[in-house]
């Protein structure tokens, strides 16, 4: 189960920029729409002032998210690393990576999922250590995300079909999630 939530998050990876800018976006947005209420500490004003604040802690989490990611990316044997990112970030098919590498596709699965463990026990171990980033602070919206990320299973069927653009469907439902514990008024 572990190992899946690792999968998925390799496979936003690319998209977290996206929704980084889209938080920077909703930050303008209320940051506007507060302008419009006097300059007296009105419940309104301190409720906008605290979305805002909620959400500049989740670009923090998703920014420390993709440096965490980074950083055991490295950490990894080239050759993991390389797989994961072919499989997860860059989207290629096992079928496409396993005729560039010249290995048969079972092999391949094979590799892929060492790599995922490897990975997946790597970025834990990272996560503990740097607790007071990812857990002290962050717990409600660090679970937030693995949960939604948990939910789905990204992988492709042995004929290398991609399931329809599950990447995009996990990015929406993150910031709708996002949206929802942060922007509700």
């Amino acid at each position: 189960e572990t190992k899946n939530i690792y999968r998925n998050l390799l496979s936003i990876y690319k998209y977290l920029p996206t929704l980084i800018s889209s938080i920077d976006r909703l930050v303008e947005i209320k940051g506007i729409s507060s302008s419009n209420y006097h300059f007296s500490f009105s419940d309104a004003t301190i409720n906008q002032a605290n979305m805002i604040m909620s959400l500049t802690d989740k670009k923090v989490l998703l920014i420390n998210l993709k440096i965490a990611t980074n950083t055991v990316l490295k950490k990894l044997k080239p050759e993991f690393s390389k797989l994961l990112i072919l499989r997860f970030i860059d989207g290629f098919s096992a079928k496409f990576i396993a005729e560039k590498l010249s290995i048969n596709l079972r092999t391949c699965f094979r590799r892929i999922d060492a790599a995922l463990r490897s990975f997946s026990s790597q970025m834990g171990e990272f996560i503990k250590q740097n607790d007071t980033v990812f857990l002290k602070n962050n717990k409600k919206s660090l679970d937030a995300i693995f949960s939604n990320l948990n939910s789905w299973n990204i992988y492709e069927d042995e004929d290398g079909g991609d399931v329809k653009n599950i990447k995009t469907i996990i990015c929406n439902s993150i910031f709708k999630e996002m949206k929802k514990s942060s922007i509700c008024t």
